[in-house]
């Protein structure tokens, strides 16, 4: 119900936050041009929120000391003590509520596009019937474990690419809807994989591009399903996200072009997709165990 009185906040706009926050975030995705989900990271003194709503779905999540914080909802009070690591509440974008921070605390949000959750899972559901359902003080482990490593990222100023983030609201986006929505059961429904003529054509469209900036969405686009439905259908049908079946292939062609040719580690990198040498080089080790310089020498 629209509530005259109340503000209505846009929080990837730092100058509406600041209308209902006492300070900016200390970091944020806000200069990573993510399409669908971002994140800011908060340090903030005990401090009383007026009444708002969000234009998208926020999940909040306590990373430093213990802390208590209250929601106000229709003058109904929820309020707790939260440990690091535990989330404060899963608010829907329209919900009106007034938040105070009892004890100061370090606040994690992630925000995600209600346009995005709405048409998710289009080709299961009426996305006119997706509402995403508050919940104070869940106990989610993936929610905590994702946010971490998001943040992480942020806060260190590691380069993320458009495909990390595109999965990572994907993710996102997948859990609120199984587990925190009017249509969860709905969501449950087995699904057997991609038929054999579009998994071709994601697969070769992948390899012709992999020095592009990829995304989930494009690849639903050309076989023309939701991108969570061409998800679910893709790691059925190849045993692996397409995420992960992507920077697999990269790595591949990265290993080739470092056996095969003498070309700078820098424009491998650019080759086969990574937004910047140091992305490339994390990646590299994570999955080789080894450096890209290292592993050209062993060959």
């Amino acid at each position: 119900m629209l509530k005259n009185s109340s503000l209505i906040i846009n929080p990837t706009q730092e100058k509406e936050l600041l209308q209902i926050l006492p300070c900016k975030p200390r970091s944020s995705s806000a200069q990573l041009n993510w399409k669908h989900l971002d994140l800011a990271y908060y340090q903030l003194p005990s401090h009383e929120c007026p009444e708002h709503t969000l234009s998208k779905h926020v999940i909040s999540l306590n990373v430093g000391a213990a802390a208590r914080l209250e929601r106000v909802i229709d003058r109904q009070v929820q309020g707790d003590r939260f440990i690091e690591g535990e989330i404060f509440c899963i608010n829907p974008a329209g919900l009106y509520r007034t938040i105070r921070i009892v004890s100061p605390a370090q606040i994690l949000h992630l925000y995600l596009d209600p346009e995005f959750v709405r048409h998710f899972a289009q080709d299961q559901i009426d996305p006119d019937r997706v509402e995403i359902i508050s919940c104070f003080h869940p106990h989610d482990p993936f929610l905590h474990q994702l946010g971490l490593a998001l943040k992480s990222s942020v806060v260190s100023g590691s380069e993320i690419d458009a495909l990390y983030a595109d999965a990572a609201a994907t993710m996102v986006a997948a859990h609120l809807l199984r587990h925190y929505s009017n249509v969860a059961v709905e969501m449950q429904k087995e699904v057997k994989g991609l038929s054999r003529s579009k998994l071709d054509t994601a697969i070769d469209y992948i390899h012709a591009h992999l020095d592009e900036d990829l995304s989930i969405d494009t690849l639903a686009q050309l076989v023309q399903i939701s991108p969570y439905y061409f998800a679910r259908l893709f790691k059925q049908s190849m045993g692996s996200t397409p995420h992960a079946y992507i920077v697999q292939q990269r790595l591949e062609r990265a290993k080739h072009l470092l056996r095969t040719t003498n070309l700078p580690i820098v424009e491998i990198a650019h080759c086969t997709g990574f937004c910047h040498q140091s992305r490339f080089s994390t990646v590299f080790r994570q999955y080789v165990k080894t450096s890209p310089s290292a592993y050209r020498e062993q060959q």
